[in-house]
């Protein structure tokens, strides 16, 4: 699973990866972004921009947003069998910008410890997604997105049993742009040994709390 994550700081890494400029007045980094924010991304019907989505999927069919809540992630193992996704794998990709993610540490029965995910060189990297649009009784349009997600490495199954599906730069181009169908998706992923985990303050528990502390080794 992934419930939270943060956004990078260094804009310009990501506009020379990803050949894109973005607007410095709208863009803001977030060390805590959590389910129904708005978030950053790149979608495959518009390459060439950063984006702002509603992060957990709207479907179509959905009598009202908040069961995006329930759509904040995706499985990769049933993405072309569920009805609200298999639809989307081909024609709405996305790429989700980020530098780490977020997982609770079970420790005891009453003690679970905040545990922050990240690359070993502190880069910004992507998550593998996909977005929809939906429209409200008032036919405002709410474009939305989820997180794919996949069995976690061994070296973090004691934090969590799934993760993100977690791409470099360069395979997240190649997926945003439907030249990795789904079932190499998973071969792509970055490596165990380019990720790290580490404890973090328990601070990162309540989404208000929103600063580069939040990310500091404890």
């Amino acid at each position: 699973m992934c419930g939270r994550y943060q956004t990078p700081t260094d804009i310009k890494k990501i506009e020379e990866a990803f050949d894109i400029k973005i607007n410095k007045k709208i863009y803001k980094a977030n060390f805590n972004a959590s389910p129904a924010q708005i978030l950053p991304l790149i979608t495959n019907n518009n390459p060439d921009q950063l984006q702002f989505f509603r992060w957990g999927l709207i479907p179509h069919w959905a009598k009202d947003m908040s069961i995006g809540y329930k759509m904040i992630n995706a499985r990769i193992e049933t993405l072309d069998e569920k009805p609200s996704f298999k639809y989307l794998v081909k024609k709405n990709r996305c790429i989700i910008i980020t530098d780490g993610y977020y997982e609770w540490k079970k420790i005891d029965s009453k003690t679970k410890q905040p545990m922050r995910i990240c690359k070993n060189n502190f880069e910004f990297f992507t998550f593998a997604g996909l977005w929809t649009q939906w429209k409200d009784q008032e036919n405002n349009i709410i474009p939305s997105f989820t997180i794919i997600t996949t069995d976690a490495y061994k070296s973090l199954n004691d934090i969590h049993n799934r993760m993100p599906v977690m791409l470099n730069p360069e395979i997240a181009r190649k997926w945003l742009m439907n030249e990795l169908e789904l079932n190499q998706l998973q071969k792509e992923i970055i490596s165990s040994k380019e990720l790290i985990s580490y404890p973090i303050s328990t601070l990162v528990n309540n989404p208000k709390n929103n600063s580069p502390e939040l990310t500091d080794k404890i």
